[in-house]
């Protein structure tokens, strides 16, 4: 039954989203192989992989400001993927580059699900997505293990809460609302602010 459905399968049946994600996702991860351990694009790259690399130490204590108290466990709790790609063997630099990527394309989701749900999913909306990816500023952030991504992610999901509370006022959408606001808080308080 399977290989029948796959006889019929027709690249022409995938929808614009299908293409942009595959390319989105296969671009960047692309980049950030290429780049390989060369942080010259973002010093603070090489600051932040540093940081993931001793952040499940029991002894875990930083010199950056705001790498302290709440935001310890949240920190954790926010690398836990890219923790488990590095027992499969990957570097700290790319399992941190590849969880950027993750959180990018997560935000760039939640935003195409917002704008699908409101009606706003039409030609301008699609070429503004990808002309915004492609921004090589964007791009570079995207791909990089900065806290850009987390940035992202958390902005987009808050705006995507918000959206869903206005429509329906339940548990699941204050608590992804709540989620949002406090990781952003203690992301960067000063946007959060």
């Amino acid at each position: 039954m399977r290989l029948a459905n796959l006889r019929n399968f027709k690249f022409s049946d995938l929808n614009f989203y299908h293409y942009f994600f595959t390319a989105y996702i296969g671009l960047h991860v692309t980049f950030s192989i290429l780049l390989g351990n060369i942080t010259a694009f973002a010093p603070d790259e090489g600051l932040y992989a540093g940081i993931f690399s001793r952040l499940y130490q029991a002894d875990f204590t930083s010199d950056v400001l705001g790498f302290s108290g709440a935001w310890e466990p949240w920190l954790r709790l926010f690398y836990l993927p890219a923790k488990l790609l590095t027992y499969l063997g990957i570097s700290d630099l790319l399992s941190v580059r590849l969880l950027a990527i993750a959180y990018s394309t997560l935000a760039t989701y939640l935003l195409i699900k917002m704008a699908r749900k409101n009606g706003r999913d039409d030609r301008v909306f699609k070429g503004a997505i990808i002309a915004i990816s492609i921004i090589p500023t964007v791009f570079l952030w995207s791909s990089i293990g900065l806290r850009e991504s987390f940035l992202y992610l958390e902005i987009s999901a808050l705006l995507y809460f918000l959206s869903r509370v206005k429509d329906e006022l339940d548990i699941r959408n204050l608590l992804g609302l709540a989620l949002a606001i406090f990781s952003l808080s203690m992301t960067k308080n000063y946007i959060f602010i």
